[in-house]
């Protein structure tokens, strides 16, 4: 048996085959992680753009209303279970936050809530520092 495997090994044509057959399979497996981080980070992308801008914005001391449901759905189709309910954990506690960070009178002026605006902010952050890519 042992002889066998000893001949098949040295025989060029049949290295040569196996080399071409795994050589394959470890680049499309290869190709396909490629594929996914791709297909992750151009879901990521906007929403992090997104909190970026909302965190200029608020270090300026400028309310803006940041990201929605929508930023959260199509986070939903691209990750996996844990991370999607990590994700979302963190979101309800940046929307709570968020509308308690301050009110808009019906003049369109905000006065903002120091402490939750604080806390809005670093929620803000948190959740940013979670969205991160691959």
């Amino acid at each position: 048996m042992f002889d066998f495997i000893k001949e098949l090994l040295q025989d060029p044509i049949f290295t040569g085959v196996f080399g071409v057959l795994v050589g394959g399979l470890l680049g499309h497996r290869f190709a396909l992680g490629r594929d996914k981080r791709k297909e992750y980070n151009e879901v990521i992308i906007p929403v992090r753009e997104a909190l970026i801008d909302q965190l200029y914005k608020l270090n300026d001391d400028i309310f803006d209303s940041g990201i929605d449901e929508t930023h959260l759905l199509r986070l939903q189709a691209n990750l996996n279970v844990q991370k999607f309910k990590r994700i979302e954990t963190q979101y309800d506690n940046y929307q709570e936050l968020r509308d308690k960070a301050g009110e808009r009178d019906m003049y369109g002026q905000f006065t903002k809530n120091d402490e939750y605006f604080e806390l809005y902010k670093k929620s803000a952050e948190t959740l940013l520092n979670e969205l991160h890519l691959k």
